[in-house]
């Protein structure tokens, strides 16, 4: 069965970014944290907007995750998979859903939570593994996954490659 997921980040700041992911066919919400925007650099930025492909991720130690593929944005499911462009330009391994409360926990990945809180002195997500476990729990093993990021307010303006809005 095919679901599409929007995450509308609502929060972009130098500390973090922060957004509201949904699956309208089940009616379910949480919240995401990344990291603050910083010009794409893998492990360190959080992905740029646009659609991307989730699919299960296999491997140890991180079996259970999703990762995010979108080739159009340098977005790849492994560092082999990136084309002979300059190997700096290109991401792998993004995870969605990895348990992180707050953005020093994750590296270009997507941390999910039930609530916004405050956590090791920074703005975080609350009860990430429990939130995580839920959204998991929503789909088949044989299900694809689309998820959509957008700004949660279409009047500010698109993200450029200098990480300025």
């Amino acid at each position: 069965m095919h679901f599409d997921i929007a995450l509308q980040r609502f929060a972009l700041t130098p500390y973090g970014s922060y957004g509201l992911v949904t699956v309208p066919e089940l009616k379910f919400q949480c919240y995401s944290v990344e990291q603050p925007w910083a010009l794409n650099k893998p492990f360190k930025s959080c992905v740029p907007f646009g659609e991307y492909e989730l699919i299960p991720h296999a491997g140890a130690p991180r079996k259970g995750h999703w990762v995010m593929i979108n080739e159009d944005l340098n977005v790849y499911d492994n560092q082999a998979d990136i084309p002979a462009l300059p190997k700096d330009r290109g991401r792998f391994k993004c995870l969605f859903g990895d348990i992180a409360n707050a953005p020093s926990d994750v590296q270009g990945c997507v941390g999910l939570g039930d609530g916004l809180g405050y956590t090791k002195k920074q703005w975080s997500v609350m009860n990430s593994g429990r939130t995580k476990a839920e959204f998991d729990a929503l789909f088949a093993a044989d299900a694809t996954l689309m998820i959509l990021i957008t700004r949660f307010d279409s009047h500010w303006k698109e993200q450029r490659d200098d990480g300025s809005i």
